[in-house]
């Protein structure tokens, strides 16, 4: 305790440290709803991550084989924004090695389209801007109509369960 003297007329004034005051304020429970609505945004948010996980999966073992690491990165954040969106907004085109034929561009594209339930114009739209380069001389309707197809050789096949 500490005395302090201020004027001969005026008493002695005692200050005490201070308490510390704890304030405990009683925060509303969720209701039922919330809780259910928070538990079922939650859920939906891991199953659109485990999905993405997979298609990165498939992307990396489909694709090792045709691009270099550095490409094949760009290609996987690609896809990333592309499962959050349609189309990323800046996009520099992936170089693939040219044993990839159009074909099996169009077949990875739809079998991650499909992955992500896509409407196929965004797919198509999707690849033809990263693949540009082995893409060029495809019109993005042609890619939409053919991406599915399945009557030429390719080393890409169509696979609809990797989602």
């Amino acid at each position: 305790l500490e005395e302090v003297a201020v004027a001969a007329d005026t008493p002695a004034v005692v200050a005490e440290p201070n308490e510390e005051v704890v304030v405990t304020e009683t925060t509303p429970q969720p209701s039922e709803y919330e809780v259910l609505r928070a538990n079922a945004i939650a859920e939906q948010d891991r199953a659109a991550q485990a999905k993405l996980e997979r298609v990165i999966d498939y992307t990396k073992q489909t694709m090792v084989a045709y691009m270099s690491e550095t490409e094949l990165d760009r290609l996987c954040g690609y896809i990333t924004e592309y499962s959050l969106g349609d189309t990323p907004r800046e996009v520099s085109p992936v170089s693939v090695d040219s044993a990839l034929k159009s074909i099996d561009l169009m077949h990875f594209g739809w079998n991650i389209g499909k992955a992500f339930g896509k409407k196929r114009i965004h797919t198509a739209t999707f690849i033809k801007n990263v693949f540009a380069h082995a893409l060029r001389d495809i019109e993005v309707s042609t890619i939409e109509r053919k991406m599915s197809h399945t009557e030429s050789e390719c080393r890409i096949k169509l696979d609809g369960e990797i989602g």
